[in-house]
């Protein structure tokens, strides 16, 4: 009887959570979570990597690298000069003579105001640039001052984006509150 010996190689698998993030322009950011997982013994290093950013985006993984089994952080910011556009991310993990790759997928939104009426002592908003049909929402903030950090206004309406990307919402208004603006902030 002979015997049978197998011999399993070490490697790494990579995976990336969650699977899909949004951002708004002018800085936002979001992260991702890259887990790497060594199997059959596996310790070296695996640097990380990022493809499929669009223009003015930046990312960044904090570790660059994990020895064996471990996590990292990857940090996506979206520019004033980044594209509306929903993007796929190829992230890539090489060590050890092995290369692993997962995807992520990054939405780029900028929503904007385009119309408001006056119905009754309401005012209805609507907009477009919204991320379609999906799970993503959208706060509507109000303040008085410019100058307030828009922290510290108040939310007065949330809503989801419909299957074109537009928005609407109503807000009551009275006549004699004075001057308010609104924001539109992303989920």
């Amino acid at each position: 009887m002979k015997n049978l010996f197998l011999r399993f190689s070490a490697t790494f698998t990579l995976t990336v959570s969650p699977a899909s993030q949004l951002v708004g322009l002018q800085g936002g950011s979001v992260n991702y979570s890259v887990t790497i997982t060594g199997g059959n013994g596996f310790t070296n290093s695996v640097s990380l990597s990022v493809s499929g950013l669009s223009a003015g985006a930046t990312a960044g993984f904090t570790p660059p690298s994990v020895s064996g089994s471990g996590g990292s952080t990857l940090s996506v910011t979206a520019s004033n000069g980044t594209p509306q556009g929903v993007y796929t991310l190829t992230i890539m993990g090489v060590g050890g003579g092995y290369t692993n790759m997962a995807t992520a997928t990054l939405a780029v939104l900028a929503p904007l105001f385009t119309g408001v009426a006056l119905a009754g002592t309401n005012l209805v908003f609507s907009g477009i640039g919204g991320y379609p049909g999906s799970n993503y929402g959208y706060y509507v903030l109000a303040g008085t001052n410019l100058a307030v950090p828009p922290v510290n206004w108040t939310v007065v309406a949330t809503g989801a984006f419909d299957q074109n990307g537009s928005f609407v919402f109503t807000n009551g208004w009275e006549p004699n509150s004075g001057q308010q603006f609104y924001l539109l902030q992303l989920q």
